[in-house]
């Protein structure tokens, strides 16, 4: 029996409800994979989110504002950025949860595994996002994966359900945002299942766009430690992973 489709929202770009997305499914031909920053990619020194390795900074993309995720193996002036661009602006932040240890190790070989480990994060971000086309997930526009500047292209969102939820003690959000920001999350994995599992769901990782209008739009984010399967049968030799906090109770039972 397919499953039914849901409502989609107007001005979403069009894609099939039923088509899974698998390691077959082609990569979206509008996904550059060769950008370059300070090339086709302008970086701005505005820092949106930060950790040990990464940054999220603001950029220039074919004309329009996005946001660039970037792995640091050094500081930022080796982007062209200046020291005083390593400021996050906590009013509206883009979160990098893929890097939000916060602290770079600081001996040697726990830094080059540290950096490898988010280098295949972010590999394993453009496999997903590159072949997804959705309202309610994050859309990749560009990449570069060739060492030494590895850095994700991305559209860019004006806040993080985090942050609308906790940045403000003592406001509640209207049943109605609510239930709008509910309804996107449930468009986006189900747009995803059962192919795609992103082993991190929480509110870090739920983007948004409408603040202050009538209409918020919620968007699915980070999908670094996320898993593309060919089938719904197909599992993990890591079901732990994620945040522990919003793990489902079963993926962090022994045995």
């Amino acid at each position: 029996m397919p499953r039914p489709a849901l409502r989609q929202g107007s001005g979403a770009p069009s894609h099939d409800p039923f088509a899974l997305v698998t390691p077959l499914t082609p990569q979206r031909p509008d996904v550059r994979l060769d950008a370059r920053p300070g090339h086709e990619v302008t970086l701005l020194p505005t820092v949106l989110g930060k950790g040990g390795f990464g940054r999220v900074v603001e950029g220039m993309y074919e004309d329009q504002r996005v946001a660039v995720k970037l792995i640091l193996n050094d500081s930022l002036d080796a982007w062209g950025l200046p020291a005083a661009a390593d400021y996050c602006s906590k009013a509206d932040s883009q979160n990098i949860a893929s890097d939000s240890k916060g602290v770079a190790p600081s001996n040697k070989e726990s830094r080059e595994a540290a950096l490898s480990e988010l280098s295949a994060s972010l590999a394993q971000e453009v496999a997903v996002l590159s072949r997804c086309r959705h309202p309610n997930i994050m859309t990749l526009l560009a990449a570069c994966l060739q060492p030494p500047r590895l850095c994700l292209v991305m559209e860019r969102m004006q806040t993080s359900l985090d942050k609308l939820l906790y940045g403000r003690p003592g406001v509640l959000l209207p049943m109605e945002q609510v239930l709008s920001i509910a309804l996107d999350v449930a468009r986006g994995l189900e747009y995803l299942h059962p192919t795609v599992m992103h082993r991190d769901l929480k509110p870090e990782n739920v983007l948004i766009n409408g603040v202050g209008t009538d209409k918020l739009v919620a968007k699915l984010s980070d999908f670094g430690l996320s898993r593309l399967r060919f089938t719904a049968a197909a599992f993990t030799l890591n079901p732990e992973v994620g945040t522990a906090e919003y793990m489902a109770p079963g993926a962090s039972r022994a045995g």
